[in-house]
């Protein structure tokens, strides 16, 4: 029996196709147990790692500053003692599998999940470099000027409604709003949320209990609930109180914070009223700047 060499040439095509097919599943499937991105999963040794500094540590979670392959990262990880547990290790995977959801410059960004050799399971995070918005606001108190001006907070807090209004278009609650859970950058004053611990979203099954800073919570995430889009919003109600304390935002923080949810607004009415706000705000300035201009002719 003669077979010529262009068929054994597809026979081989086929073979070649057949396999990668058969790789290509079986990645799949090792994805899909992980629960992690394979492609973002990195192998010890695969990156260059300078220093590892210690900045903050909770009940559960330590935060380290580590500069990688030439830029600084954050990584986020467990306390020793809960290294090895399970729970803990579901938790943290799952708050990386939401902030790979969430593509916006104000909000931190999630690079790789991994098993890091000195400090085990670790999400790496973007660095920013700046202030919290408690402390951008006590610095300007610290130099003597009760708040920094009006605009630049107005701009901030549009920047924040946009972050929220991103958010929650990707599905995630965060469930944890508060100004200590806003970093200002400091070259550009960009807003960036960050702290995603206790996010949730429809599609997880896990870790669905009542979260949230007693201050800055709504009524219903002080019982036994799911969050909402509208406890988010509460929390952002209580950030603007600080944020802009001028009377006349008073009438959307009251919005924001009513303790029945459904007469909170969402958060695109929100944004309307604060870009509203600020066109009107830049027009009396002009108007202004006119007549005083008029008197001196």
């Amino acid at each position: 029996m003669r077979v010529s060499l262009k068929s054994f040439g597809k026979v081989q095509d086929w073979l070649v196709f057949v396999f990668f097919i058969f790789l290509l599943e079986n990645i799949f499937i090792v994805a899909m147990k992980e629960e992690v991105p394979v492609s973002l999963i990195i192998e010890e040794g695969q990156y260059e790692e300078f220093g590892i500094e210690e900045l903050c540590r909770h009940s559960r979670r330590v935060l380290w500053l580590s500069v990688r392959d030439g830029r600084r990262v954050v990584y986020k990880g467990l306390t020793e003692d809960l290294r090895d547990h399970p729970e803990e290790i579901a938790s943290l995977r799952k708050e990386y599998s939401l902030g790979l959801r969430m593509d916006c410059e104000g909000v931190v960004r999630y690079y790789f999940f991994e098993m890091h050799p000195q400090l085990g399971p670790v999400i790496v995070m973007e660095y920013v470099d700046g202030y919290t918005l408690p402390d951008y606001l006590g610095k300007s108190r610290n130099d003597g000027v009760d708040l920094p001006p009006l605009d630049e907070r107005l701009k901030i807090s549009m920047d924040i409604a946009e972050s929220i209004e991103m958010m929650h278009g990707a599905g995630v609650l965060h469930r944890d709003l508060k100004p200590d859970n806003i970093l200002i950058r400091k070259r550009d004053l960009r807003p960036k949320i960050i702290d995603f611990g206790h996010a949730d979203a429809e599609d997880f099954m896990i870790y669905k209990s009542s979260v949230g800073t007693l201050q800055y919570g709504s009524p219903e995430q002080q019982m036994p609930s799911v969050g909402s889009m509208a406890g988010d919003i509460y929390s952002f109600g209580k950030i603007l109180e600080k944020l802009l304390p001028e009377p006349q935002y008073r009438s959307i923080v009251d919005a924001c914070i009513s303790d029945d949810e459904s007469k909170r607004p969402d958060i695109e009415w929100i944004r309307e009223r604060l870009s509203n706000s600020r066109r009107g705000g830049l027009r009396w300035i002009c108007i202004i700047g006119f007549e005083t201009n008029r008197n001196q002719l």
